[in-house]
């Protein structure tokens, strides 16, 4: 995802419309203007935006939109999240890509007397509504997010708010356990034995291909090198942003100057791109969700006919053959 945090604040003002609140004015002019804008809005604005969300939202909107979040929305990083082995990893990925989903939260985690604590506190104005919204919301999708990964039912959380309840909302509806308020921090405490709780999806291949090749985790002695930053670029951002002029510009480079770099380093823009699609079809045929169509669609193929053409050159084997070979079967027809 591009522009992550622009991305979070136009999802709250879908899940706003939905519910029949018109987005503020002031806040459609940010927007408006953030989206001619290639790279993403600064934190502070990021904020300014946010405040405005939080205040036109009803009281119960952030607890349930965080308890209405699916891995899905994270897309490649969602699929190594649900395929690694367990909660304990899940959550370090979680921490890693934070900044990319626009989480504007600090996180410290520990384990005492077989217990895991998770604190969580905003990065501004503790004790505000925007404070309480962040808090609010992290809360309800982390708690969603271990149920979705592992089946943990949460009924042995407790969860403690440093503001206050906010009348009329049923707490127990969107965050299992007890719910604390007025409390001396912000944090989710589980049973210890919940970190080491198996994903129920756990996919170790599908997890090590994500692992290796789409920079899960840096490459030992890869932190510095353009095609290794370029990865992470087309791992964070929608097919539509996967053009040399837009990943350049994020990279803080010209187009011209990220081939000449490229270059140096013995690849191109064309070879890296190549790769990363090669290996993002494998991972999602591998996961078996989605059908080819649906997966030409995602890579920015014209059509399946194209994917299956590209994917035969890069691996000498048709696509079928392969998807029968590794893959999980797909709920959808696939032709060989």
């Amino acid at each position: 995802m591009k522009q992550p945090r622009l991305q979070k604040i136009r999802s709250y003002c879908a899940a706003l419309e939905k519910r029949g609140i018109a987005i503020p004015a002031p806040l459609q002019m940010l927007i408006e203007a953030a989206s001619a804008d290639d790279r993403d809005i600064v934190a502070a604005s990021y904020v300014s935006m946010l405040r405005l969300v939080a205040e036109a939202a009803p009281a119960d909107f952030a607890v349930a939109f965080g308890a209405a979040r699916h891995l899905a929305e994270w897309g490649i990083v969602g699929h190594a999240i649900s395929s690694c082995g367990t909660l304990r990893r899940a959550f370090e990925i979680w921490l890693r890509f934070a900044d990319i989903a626009g989480d504007p939260l600090r996180y410290r985690w520990e384990i005492d007397d077989q217990v895991w604590r998770v604190v969580f506190l905003p990065t501004y104005a503790p004790g505000s509504n925007l404070a309480r919204f962040c808090a609010e919301e992290f809360a309800g999708s982390f708690l969603r997010f271990a149920n979705e990964t592992t089946g943990f039912d949460g009924k042995n959380a407790a969860t403690r708010f440093m503001h206050h309840a906010s009348q009329g909302v049923d707490y127990a509806t969107f965050i299992p356990g007890t719910v604390q308020f007025s409390a001396i921090t912000n944090d989710l405490t589980l049973p210890g034995y919940v970190l080491d709780m198996p994903i129920v999806s756990r996919d170790d291949e599908l997890f090590n291909l994500l692992v290796q090749h789409l920079a899960v985790k840096h490459p030992a002695g890869a932190s510095d090198s353009i095609a290794h930053q370029l990865r992470q670029v087309l791992i964070a951002s929608p097919e539509p942003e996967r053009k040399l002029h837009n990943v350049a510009t994020a990279l803080g480079l010209s187009p011209r100057t990220l081939n000449r770099k490229l270059t140096a380093e013995g690849t191109s823009f064309t070879h890296v791109l190549a790769e990363f699609r090669n290996d993002y079809a494998k991972a999602l045929l591998r996961d078996g969700t989605l059908g080819t169509k649906q997966i030409s669609h995602v890579l920015g193929f014209r059509n399946d006919q194209s994917l299956r053409r590209a994917f035969l050159q890069w691996n000498d084997i048709p696509l079928g053959a392969w998807r029968n070979a590794y893959g999980k079967p797909s709920m959808r027809p696939v032709r060989g």
